[in-house]
């Protein structure tokens, strides 16, 4: 049909989108469980032309943060390894979804 296709988003923070019962789950199954989500979607979606991978890094991390990189090296191995899987999976454009960057440096600069 010609029509753009945008996900949003494959990994939320606490406050939405994040499936409660995630947090329960020993920190290898969280990981398991959102390497899945993100192959089934690919599979189910294969078009998707543009993909949000993380939400709002800066203000609301998941509660299995950890379980996917935690800060390690970089302060961001958790997001480095949520655009990792999704580009091993996914074909589309992937971008980031945050607020306040274009009009708060402070943010922008994080």
């Amino acid at each position: 049909m010609g029509y753009v296709f945008k996900e949003h988003c494959l990994v939320w923070g606490h406050s939405f989108g994040e499936p409660s019962w995630v947090c329960g789950l020993s920190a290898s199954e969280q990981r398991v469980q959102v390497e899945e989500w993100i192959q089934e979607f690919a599979a189910r979606y294969p078009g998707a032309d543009l993909i949000d991978v993380v939400n709002e890094p800066l203000y609301d991390p998941p509660c299995y943060k950890d379980a996917i990189g935690g800060d390690q090296s970089t302060g961001w191995d958790w997001v480095i390894w949520s655009y990792e899987t999704a580009r091993r999976y996914c074909n589309g454009d992937l971008l980031i979804n945050e607020y306040n960057v274009l009009n708060d440096s402070t943010t922008a600069n994080n």
